[in-house]
């Protein structure tokens, strides 16, 4: 009887350990995101890169560094943000998310903000020519990633574009 209880509390053990495991991991991550931007924040940071695509395709495939957004979070996201940052919105091609997230940064009064139209599609495409001056973060199986790029056909609502070389380069001014 004894045995049968020691097995049952051991494997409820185990259970709740990992159960929580990824929770810890997330609420770790997500921490250090959050404290790491209000602290950068307060230093002045001068470069964010927003990934506006569904959650899914975030966690399928994105560029490194990109914190997922949606039109609901990024009000309260940015709150803090310097005002003078650049700011770089992509989705998918066709997704015109993008664009309208990059609006609602206009309209809160940053005044340096991109789209960049070729989204995780282009990135992608270009990150199977060359992985270290694209990278890719997830497993990239999504069909999205295989479709033809066609253009959103708003991409030119924010003003501001910037193609796949030049955020390629404020990528790697980062790493300095």
């Amino acid at each position: 009887m004894n045995k049968k209880i020691s097995t049952i509390f051991s494997a409820s053990l185990v259970c709740a350990v990992m159960l929580m495991t990824p929770a810890c991991d997330w609420a770790s991550w997500f921490q250090k995101r959050v404290a790491g931007t209000q602290a950068a924040d307060q230093k002045g940071t001068m470069f964010y890169l927003l990934d506006a695509n569904p959650s899914d395709i975030y966690n399928d495939a994105h560029i490194p560094s990109a914190v997922n957004v949606t039109l609901e979070s990024i009000d309260d996201l940015s709150k803090n943000w310097n005002k003078d940052a650049t700011i770089v919105v992509y989705c998918s091609p066709t997704c015109g998310t993008k664009e309208m997230v990059a609006k609602k940064l206009t309209d809160a009064g940053f005044k340096n903000v991109k789209v960049y139209p070729g989204g995780i599609t282009e990135w992608y495409k270009l990150s199977k020519e060359n992985k270290d001056a694209y990278p890719v973060q997830g497993a990239a199986k999504h069909a999205l990633l295989e479709k033809e790029i066609a253009l959103s056909t708003s991409q030119g609502s924010t003003g501001s574009v910037i193609n796949a070389d030049e955020l390629k380069k404020h990528l790697s001014e980062l790493k300095k």
